[in-house]
């Protein structure tokens, strides 16, 4: 990479880095606002229901993010952020319900933020380099994950949740600044885009797009059964590790940071040989679904710590290669003025139905015992997989991706005047 290149990365990581540990700590730290204020887990669920709903937007808020300049929808949505989680420590001593539209509204603008930030990347590097950037960038979810959780409850139990919204608040700050010193290869105005028109022919555009194309859909809509599977498996975990095999809440936080230390580990991996691994996305994408179920299923076959801590650890490993190279297969098969839409697609029905599976896994896990909704999430994970395996045009996008990615070198090399290394 030029120094060009690995400074767009490196901004582009560091600010999503704190800013989602800062989102981690909040969630902690509303969280437990509303239960030391209500004492109610009904008020606490509704918590997070405004915290995933309005993830929905991103199915129709994509045509937004394609007309837009993506640094300049990061910038105003870290700028809006900031200033309603600022303003929630004295609105919540106000009366306590404006915790939940302030939250909405927050949730909101994360929605919009993501697709414009994965639209983003392929125009911070050239395309043989595309694969090691999502590597790099996938890193800060693990690492803030285990960090924000730790940190909100101490912040909390501490001082009290006002410091941990004024930290989320200047995350958002430190983000903006990031994106602001962006300086993407292929310019905003140089950027081809999709049919400009009312905005539903617009949205119709990028469903369209994706129906016409079995590996985008697979990989969008199509993941429907893995973000119901993964939402049960996060959601019956605890309940699996810590209940019914015995070994408390300790061995629990220890067992998701191994799966954490995989993901991050492979990230690395990724990043430095991301060229190899990725380029046949599709495949990295099928395998990794098919190991991935397989092991959960192993999972609920194990009994001692030891077994459960390696299995943890290659879960997080594989998830990490499969996730990443979803994304890398998203950016190489669609035209730049359509990225909004289809990452919109992918992510706007991904929260949304994780919660959905945990819901289910629990009702399922009442009537049959844990293991019961653990084994048929494995299944269906591993199940997608095979179904992409057994179909010919999921399968054998290589080529396609390579011609995506050569169009793309010559259109960033024309936007930015760049040579080679």
């Amino acid at each position: 990479m030029t120094r060009r290149e690995v400074a767009n990365v490196c901004l582009l990581t560091a600010g999503q880095a704190v800013s989602t540990l800062g989102d981690y700590v909040a969630r902690v730290a509303v969280a437990l606002l509303v239960l030391e204020r209500t004492g109610s887990a009904l008020q606490v669920g509704l918590v997070y229901v405004v915290l995933v709903a309005p993830n929905l937007f991103g199915l129709v808020g994509g045509p937004l993010v394609d007309r837009w300049s993506r640094r300049g929808t990061m910038i105003a949505c870290d700028l809006l952020r900031a200033a309603l989680v600022f303003a929630l420590p004295r609105l919540a001593r106000l009366h306590l319900g404006w915790t939940y539209p302030v939250m909405f509204l927050v949730t909101t603008l994360s929605a919009a933020f993501q697709p414009a930030r994965l639209s983003l990347i392929p125009d911070l590097v050239r395309p043989q380099h595309v694969g090691r950037a999502n590597a790099v960038d996938q890193i800060a979810d693990p690492v803030a994950a285990m960090l924000g959780f730790a940190l909100g409850g101490a912040l909390v139990g501490a001082v009290g949740a006002d410091l941990a919204f004024y930290l989320d608040g200047g995350t958002f700050l430190v983000s903006a600044a990031a994106v602001s010193l962006l300086m993407p290869l292929v310019a905003e105005g140089a950027r081809a885009r999709g049919r400009r028109g009312a905005f539903w022919a617009e949205l119709g555009e990028g469903y369209a797009y994706v129906h016409r194309r079995p590996a985008l859909w697979f990989n969008t809509l199509g993941m429907a059964p893995a973000s119901m599977a993964i939402g049960a498996v996060d959601a019956m975990l605890l309940v699996f590790i810590a209940d019914s095999l015995g070994l408390g809440a300790a061995w629990y936080g220890l067992l998701v940071a191994l799966g954490s230390l995989g993901s991050v580990l492979a990230g690395a991996w990724l990043a430095a040989w991301g060229q190899r691994a990725l380029s046949a996305p599709s495949l990295a994408i099928l395998g990794g679904l098919c190991a991935h179920g397989t092991l959960v299923g192993v999972l609920t076959l194990l009994r001692g710590p030891a077994p459960l801590a390696l299995t943890m650890f290659v879960i997080g490993v594989v998830n990490m290669v499969w996730v990443t190279a979803a994304r890398v297969l998203i950016q190489a098969l669609t035209p730049p003025g359509l990225r909004g839409r289809v990452f919109g697609l992918k992510y706007g029905q991904a929260r949304p139905l994780n919660t959905v599976g945990a819901a289910l896994a629990g009702w399922l896990a009442d009537a049959a015992g844990v293991r019961a909704p653990l084994a048929i999430a494995g299944a269906l994970i591993a199940g997608l997989g095979l179904a992409g395996w057994a179909w010919p045009a999921v399968r054998r996008t290589k080529a396609e991706a390579g011609r995506q990615a050569a169009a793309g070198q010559s259109h960033a090399a024309a936007g930015s005047g760049c040579g080679g290394v």
